[in-house]
Formats: C-alpha cells, structure tokens, sequence
C-alpha cells in the first residue's frame, strides 16, 4: 500500500511533466503556425481534450488531492506561454486564442481532475 502523502507527491510531479509536454507541443505550435486560424481552433479543441484525459486520470489516481493534481497539470502552461508570446502578441486573434488556451485548459483540466475523483470515490463506495 502507497502511503496517501508520496502518492500524491508522486502524482503532482507526474501532472507537472506531462503538463510541460503538453502545454509545450500543444501551445507553441498553435501560436506559430502560418496555417489557417482553424487549424490553431483543431489544436485548441486538442488540447482541451488531452487536458482532460490526464486531468481524470490525475484525480482518479489521487482522488483526495485532485485540486492539486489539476494545478500542478497547469502550471507549465506559464512558463510556455510567456516564452513562446514572446513578440507573437502584436495580432488580436493570436492574444485570444493564447487566453482561450489558458482559460480553456486550466478549466478542462480542473473538470477533468475533479471528474476523475469523483468517478473513483463512487467506485470505492
């Protein structure tokens, strides 16, 4: 049996590493492209799913520390974003969609966090 404390250490660390991949190959990529604004929205809709997915796996790992699971999944979107706007935000719709991706991942993946928790203390009971 994992003691509940390194699990959720442990959970933590692994949310900040998945989230810094994610955030640096989903959001990087978005705000640099020279393609169409629909395909940043396709990645965009992308990465509200991945940020979901790992959110309930997160939160159903460590369903008594999901807020923290789901913070530590978003973090690296920080980091990623001050480096990559950079200069990159001198256009309108390149600021939206930057703040869509935060906004819209940090909510995907508190939902997902807390879906997961949720689904895993129902099994439990």
């Amino acid at each position: 049996m994992v003691r509940p404390r390194l699990r959720d250490t442990v959970v933590g660390a692994g949310g900040f590493m998945l989230g810094a991949i994610v955030a640096f190959f989903g959001l990087g990529p978005a705000l640099f492209a020279d393609g169409p604004m629909s395909e940043r929205l396709v990645v965009l809709a992308i990465s509200f799913a991945v940020y979901f997915v790992l959110g309930a796996a997160l939160g159903a790992t460590a369903p008594g520390a999901w807020k923290i699971a789901a913070i530590c999944l978003v973090v690296p979107l920080l980091p990623v974003a001050a480096l990559y706007s950079d200069g990159a935000l001198s256009s309108l719709p390149t600021t939206f969609l930057l703040v869509a991706f935060l906004l819209g991942d940090t909510a995907c993946a508190l939902a997902g966090s807390l879906t997961g928790a949720r689904l895993r203390s129902r099994r439990a009971a």
